[in-house]
């Protein structure tokens, strides 16, 4: 629970006793406040019945607190509890276009633990997730935030971002994740010529735990996909399976080695139906089947990661 200090401090915005360094916030004091709170070295001046209607924590305060300053501790930031007021007070709305940090900010403070504004909370999780697309043929490039987004994804349990995040972070060069795998499980990665390297920047570094969960989810994509990228299928007519059986290689097989396509297997699914089939031989209702077949595959890849993200 939140610790209540309470000092001196009237709702005048006079100092009595021991505040020299703090200071009342330039935009958040309001003349017709009715409650004045200290976090860290601000003070806001804002309207408990705003506050109150929506969190049990100011609803729940003592009303002989009222005319004093309510210090917030416990961890909460000035920084997150503006992010808070510029919502509430409808200056900055959170929305789907707001940035991770001001997600971030507004997930922290709404949070249970610590001032308990249940609705935004969740309102703010649903915001998070809707900015990122869903499904296995979404297309998600990593940013220089993604640690920081999954750290939120993991902490709040959105469940679907984390595995989309975790998958660019496993199919992507700009994670260093591999130094934790044995050399055997590792996919083979060409050395760049230097004069031909056009990002210099170093790899991002991820925690421990996000290590070890990118290099085993990185293993079970591979051995899931490794019989399904070596073995030519076969269609309801033979002259289209010999076709497919020796276009495989070339097209497939090969390509997919060279591109590191066994460790990426939902791009790779993706190109084998970007093929052209048809100029190799296959028969329309062929190329369909075997289409709708890989986006199966693609679907049934993306389920299973559930499980295999799911805590041991």
């Amino acid at each position: 629970m939140i610790q209540n200090k309470i000092q001196d401090f009237n709702l005048s915005g006079e100092k009595t006793t021991g505040i020299d360094n703090l200071h009342k916030h330039p935009v958040y004091w309001f003349n017709d406040g009715s409650i004045v709170l200290q976090v860290q070295e601000q003070l806001f001046r804002v309207h408990l019945s705003l506050l109150s209607r929506l969190s049990p924590y100011f609803a729940g305060l003592r009303t002989d607190t009222l005319t004093n300053i309510v210090g917030l501790g416990n961890g909460t930031l000035a920084h997150d509890f503006r992010v808070l007021l510029e919502h509430l007070y409808h200056d900055i709305p959170l929305s789907t276009a707001s940035t991770i940090d001001r997600f971030a900010s507004i997930l922290r403070i709404t949070s249970p633990t610590l001032l308990d504004f249940p609705t935004l909370h969740g309102v703010a999780k649903e915001a998070f997730s809707a900015k990122f697309p869903r499904g296995p043929l979404a297309c998600y490039r990593p940013s220089t935030n993604t640690l920081e987004t999954l750290a939120l994804a993991t902490e709040y349990r959105l469940d679907p971002v984390r595995k989309l995040l975790l998958y660019s972070i496993v199919t992507n060069d700009e994670f260093d994740f591999l130094d934790g795998m044995a050399n055997e499980a590792r996919p083979h990665r060409d050395a760049e010529p230097a004069e031909l390297k056009t990002n210099t920047a170093a790899p991002q570094k991820l925690s421990a735990a996000d290590n070890k969960t990118c290099s085993d989810l990185m293993i079970k994509l591979i051995e899931h996909f490794t019989p399904v990228l070596f073995t030519p299928p076969t269609t309801p007519h033979i002259p289209c399976t010999d076709v497919i059986a020796s276009a495989w290689a070339p097209l497939v097989a090969q390509p997919a080695i060279t591109g590191e396509g066994l460790a990426k297997p939902l791009e790779t699914l993706e190109q084998m139906k970007a093929i052209d089939w048809a100029g190799q031989g296959l028969c329309a209702s062929c190329i369909a089947e075997k289409r709708e077949e890989w986006t199966g595959e693609q679907q049934a890849i993306w389920d299973i990661m559930d499980d295999w993200l799911k805590p041991k």
